[in-house]
This record gives structure tokens, sequence and C-alpha cells, in this order.
């Protein structure tokens, strides 16, 4: 065996099964098969765990080598893997049952079962096999604050309660600043609020799609003023 193989011996033994180390191959290959030491309950649990992936035409690959990393782990363990990555990182989670794991805390004898997920590995998974619909990229509102950001956090608030779409710039920036990220961001209109807005309740709807066309109106008005600009025909996408 390797040198690292060995060490693994003497802490978890079951954890050389899972080396990939080619040294270990030939050695892991030749290794008893855990299928002829099944206990007679151990047995008739993992056939019915095959018979449900069966029933609900669940596909699986039993592997005779595959080994978690933690000791508590009873009868069945398991791995699901992400056809489209590559096939060295494309175990996408894992886990099993724990059995006696509360017991072995201090707790009552309780059955359990858990598993871990790869997040990213997932999500990359599901962008491959095309899982969720594209969303609409068209944003409907940028919002431009220059009073310290705390109306822009409450209006963005607002306006995605309202079910539209709205993003806004951070970190203070300058309106020339704010005016620019709103242009790149594709959004029809902005919504702009300065001291002087802020002082009367105001705040100003600028078409960003037709730069000069703008409008102010009270905060009490907002929802409806901005369904109306949305709605008209200079701000609708023209794509």
């Amino acid at each position: 065996m390797s040198e690292e193989a060995q060490t693994t011996l003497t802490r978890n033994p079951l954890r050389v099964l899972d080396s990939k180390r080619v040294e270990d191959g030939p050695i892991i290959a030749a290794a008893p098969r855990i299928d002829d030491f099944y206990s007679d309950e151990a047995a008739t649990h993992f056939r019915r765990v095959c018979d449900g992936l069966d029933d609900l035409g669940i596909p699986y690959i039993r592997d005779e080598r595959l080994v978690r990393g933690l000791d508590y782990y009873r009868f069945t363990t398991f791995e699901y893997a992400g056809g489209t990555l590559d096939s060295a990182q494309n175990a996408l989670g894992g886990g099993g049952r724990y059995d006696g794991l509360v017991e072995e805390l201090g707790g009552p004898p309780t059955a359990g079962i858990g598993f871990a997920l790869g997040l990213d590995r997932t999500l990359i998974a599901c962008d491959d096999e095309a899982v969720f619909p594209t969303l609409d990229s068209v944003l409907d509102v940028f919002v431009v604050d220059t009073t310290g950001g705390r109306e822009a956090l409450l209006l963005t608030d607002e306006i995605r309660r309202a079910g539209l779409t709205a993003d806004r710039a951070f970190d203070g920036r300058s309106m020339k600043s704010q005016m620019k990220a709103a242009d790149r961001s594709g959004a029809r209109v902005a919504l702009i609020v300065g001291s002087d807005e802020l002082a009367t309740g105001m705040v100003v709807i600028r078409d960003l799609r037709h730069g000069a066309e703008q409008m102010v109106v009270p905060r009490s008005d907002l929802e409806v003023r901005l369904r109306q600009q949305l709605s008209s025909p200079s701000t609708k996408d023209q794509s």
C-alpha cells in the first residue's frame, strides 16, 4: 500500500477502499467484498432500499467500494453524481443512515438519515441540465440615491415587494457614477432621489430608453406611476 493508505489504515480502515492512488488499486481490488459480510438484518434492509428505488424508477449503481468518511453511518450509504461534470469532481453530495448516533451522544435511541451537498456543484449541474428556466434579464428600475443610501435601500425593497425588478448602486457613489451604472444595468427607468426630493417627499422617474423624458412624482404615488411609465410605448423593450 501507499504510505498514505498505511496511515489511513490505522485510523479508518474502510477509507483505504476510497483511495485513488495507483499503487493501492490492486490491493483494493483484492479486498473482501462487503456483500459477503451482510448480516441478515443488513441484507434485508439494503434489499428494501433497492426495491424502493426500483419502484420509483430512480436509476442507481451499486458500489461495493463506496465509503463515507464518518464512522457513525449504519446500513446504507450513498452518493449522487452529476452526469455533466468532470468525472473526478462529479459527486454532488452524499450521506447515509446514522441510527445510533443520537444515543451515542447521550440521547434516546433515535433513527436518522442525513446528507450533505456541494452547493456550487449542484447549481452548475442544474445549469448544465437546464433544470431551471432562464429568467427575464430585463431590469425594471435602477435606484439612484445621492442622500447616503438609506433611500435606495427602502425604495429598492418597496419596488421589489410590488413585484417589479430593481437594483441599485452601492458605496456612496456620485450621481454621475450611479447613472452610468443605471445605463449599464439595462433598466427601463431610473428612480432618482437627491436632497431636494428627500426634503419634499418626491422622486424623479427618468426614462433610460429616452433620457430626456423624466417626471417628478410623490412617493405615495410611486408604484402607480412606475407601472404607468413601464407600460408606456416609450419604455417597452424594443428588442
